[in-house]
């Protein structure tokens, strides 16, 4: 099997914000938007009649950080990977790169991959591909089986096997799974989450409906919180996440803000193509 498109996930970083940790932090608070897990460590997935996201979707975003207006851009989308001899896979990309003044300042090129079963919408590989000012860097991790995984964290790098809590996902396919749940105000998910070497765990808080205003429109959406924390149960408190998701079939991720070390981060829907 070919290995994914390298693939770079948005994030838009600062000149004085150099150090991987702020980028990988960043990484989580754009293109992850929420994750899973806390009540029991697997869950199955609840499912919708028809999954809500479908090939040929493309999501465009805003994003801003602290004082810039406009700080970067980035795209979510839904494409077809048909390996021979294999049932079709949902091949999710997310991309994003800073621009602007801040592009000046420090370069940054996120792309994130992720091939996902269309039938029991769990990932079979996810890839990140990271250029920050122009060191480049891929990481590539294949699900082997429903509790384990291999990482390999450069390209040439032996893989590392790691075990993992059963039904874990990659950051970018967890948005979309999160994407298939039927939301309630009130109701809790859970869901194990795998990024490299590091396996937490959310659990999703949907709030009461509101009304959000976007470029791309007015809609009524879902507010939902996740809480993460460790496998050990201990909270990760340098993550404050929000996510709106849209209150209709399509479930749309509307608005992202995440709170960090190195600023607040707001992510905010402009376009949808279909």
């Amino acid at each position: 099997m070919r290995l994914l498109t390298p693939l770079r996930e948005s994030q838009v970083h600062v000149a004085q914000v150099r150090r991987r940790t702020h980028g990988r932090a960043y990484l989580y608070a754009v293109l992850v938007v929420g994750l899973a897990a806390a009540t029991p460590a697997a869950q199955r997935v609840p499912s919708l009649p028809i999954t809500p996201f479908k090939v040929g979707e493309v999501l465009s975003y805003d994003i801003s950080w602290s004082t810039y207006l406009t700080a970067g851009s980035a795209t979510l989308s839904v494409k077809e990977h048909k390996p021979s001899g294999s049932p079709a896979l949902y091949d999710l990309v997310a991309e994003g790169r800073s621009v602007s003044l801040l592009d000046k300042l420090y370069h940054i090129y996120y792309k994130a991959e992720s091939l996902l079963a269309k039938d029991t919408l769990q990932p079979s590989m996810s890839t990140v591909f990271s250029d920050e000012r122009g060191r480049a860097k891929l990481r590539t991790t294949t699900f082997i089986g429903p509790t384990a995984v291999d990482f390999q964290p450069k390209v040439d790098a032996p893989a590392e096997r790691k075990k993992t809590p059963a039904l874990a996902k990659d950051p970018l396919s967890a948005i979309y799974v999160m994407r298939s749940f039927p939301l309630d105000a009130g109701k809790v998910f859970t869901m194990p989450i795998v990024d490299g070497r590091d396996v937490y765990n959310a659990a999703w808080q949907v709030g009461a409906p509101e009304q959000l205003k976007t470029p791309a429109g007015t809609f009524a959406a879902w507010r939902i919180t996740p809480t993460l924390t460790t496998i050990d149960g201990k909270p990760m408190a340098n993550y404050r996440i929000t996510v709106w998701l849209s209150n209709d079939a399509r479930r749309l991720p509307l608005k992202l803000e995440a709170g960090l070390a190195v600023g607040n981060f707001v992510l905010t829907l402009n376009k949808i193509a279909e």
